[in-house]
């Protein structure tokens, strides 16, 4: 349910700038990221499974053969973007994996999704640490939900409250 992750956020933030002073002065941040695993479990016979009622045949992340085939499968991608100012300018690598597996003779859709921000600028202090983390992480956390809302169908995005 997405709509936890400010609660998160604050939580994790808080222990992030707790460890920063161990990290600066003597090394700089270069990369903030993020990653997210997010699992759906098909409880019923695995020949039921309609992907196309899970997954978004429209989606620009998924190859077409995976809606044709009932085997177990796995497609990973991964792509840069250029960020020349918003929110602070950096490198974005983000990598896509959708995984169809076998769990103990269930189905399981698993995504993982990752975010990777190479500073343009390395950070050296905990201040300006704190500000690129509260301008990248909504950034990157709002790109996930882009991913997310690509691959799963409207009935799946309403059911995980991940509709805008």
């Amino acid at each position: 349910e997405y709509t936890r992750w400010v609660n998160v956020w604050a939580e994790v933030r808080g222990w992030l700038l707790k460890v920063a002073p161990i990290v600066t002065p003597s090394h700089s941040v270069n990369v903030i990221g993020m990653q997210y695993t997010d699992i759906f479990l098909w409880k019923a016979d695995p020949s039921t499974l309609l992907l196309s009622e899970v997954l978004s045949a429209q989606s620009t992340y998924l190859p077409s053969h995976v809606f044709q085939t009932s085997s177990l499968w796995h497609s990973h991608h991964g792509f840069f973007e250029k960020q020349q100012t918003e929110p602070i300018a950096h490198d974005l690598l983000e990598n896509i994996n959708v995984n169809m597996l076998d769990s103990s003779g269930q189905r399981s859709l698993q995504i993982v999704s990752s975010h990777r921000a190479t500073l343009t600028n390395p950070i050296w202090d905990i201040g300006h640490l704190a500000t690129a983390l509260d301008q990248l992480m909504p950034h990157l956390h709002n790109r996930n939900k882009r991913v997310l809302r690509n691959l799963l169908t409207p009935a799946v995005q309403a059911k995980i409250k991940l509709q805008p």
